[in-house]
C-alpha cells in the first residue's frame, strides 16, 4: 500500500481494483437469484403466482428498462414479493408484439425460470396494446393492472382541457387541487428521502 507524503494511505489505494468489486457483486447476485429460485420455483409450479411487468423510461438518460416483479403465497401463509428482473430494453429492438413476448420469456428464461414453471402464473400488465396482443398470442393468463386502471380513470375525471369532449366541473376543481397538492407532497418526500426516520405529515 502506498502511502502519501503525510504518511497517510490515500483512498484510492485503499479501495479495491473495480474488476474484484465487479467480480463480487456479480457473484452475490448469482447467490441471492439462486435462493430466490429455490424458493418460488416449486410455488409456482404448484399454486403459481402473479407477475407484474412493465416498461419505463429513465427520466435522464432516456434509456427504457424492463422489470418484472413476483407476488406469491408463501406456503400459504405470507404475501410475499420479489424482484424476478430487472434489466435494460435493447434500444435495437421495437416494442412489438412478437419481440414483447420473445424478450420476457428469454430473459426470464436467462434468470431461471422456464415456460414449465410459469404455465399457472397470471401476467398483470398495463393497458398497452402492444402488451396485451403479445400475451394474447401466448398461453399464457393477462390481467390489467387496477393501478394503471385507477389512474387512467382520474385523468379522465380532472381533464382540464378547454376543447375537452368532456369538461371538468366545477365541483371537481377542489378535489384537483387537493391531488396537486398531494403530488407535490410526494415529490418532497422523495426529495427528502435519504435523511435517516423522516416523516412527512398532511394536516387536512
Amino acid at each position: 500500500m502506498k502511502y502519501s507524503p503525510a504518511g497517510r494511505p490515500s483512498a484510492k489505494d485503499m479501495l479495491p481494483d473495480p474488476t474484484t468489486i465487479s467480480s463480487y457483486v456479480g457473484s452475490k447476485a448469482r447467490k441471492i437469484l439462486e435462493s430466490l429460485l429455490e424458493e418460488i420455483r416449486p410455488i409456482l409450479r404448484m399454486n403459481g403466482s402473479g407477475i407484474t411487468h412493465d416498461f419505463w423510461e429513465e427520466k435522464y438518460t432516456k434509456i427504457s428498462c424492463l422489470g418484472c416483479t413476483v407476488h406469491y403465497m408463501y406456503w400459504n401463509s405470507e404475501l410475499r414479493e420479489r424482484l424476478l428482473l430487472s434489466s435494460e430494453w435493447d434500444s435495437v429492438d421495437w416494442k412489438t408484439c412478437p419481440v414483447v413476448q420473445k424478450s420476457i420469456f428469454r430473459k426470464l428464461q436467462k434468470n431461471g425460470l422456464e415456460e414449465e414453471d410459469l404455465k399457472l402464473c397470471t401476467f398483470v400488465t398495463d393497458q398497452g396494446g402492444n402488451i396485451k396482443v403479445a400475451f394474447r398470442d401466448s398461453d399464457f393468463e393477462r390481467i390489467n393492472c387496477a393501478g394503471h386502471l385507477l389512474n387512467t380513470c382520474l385523468q379522465a375525471c380532472f381533464k382540464t382541457e378547454a376543447k375537452s369532449q368532456f369538461p371538468m366541473p366545477a365541483e371537481a376543481v377542489p378535489t384537483l387541487f387537493i391531488i396537486n397538492q398531494l403530488k407535490s407532497l410526494v415529490t418532497h418526500c422523495k426529495q427528502g428521502a435519504r435523511i435517516p426516520r423522516s416523516r412527512c405529515w398532511l394536516q387536512s
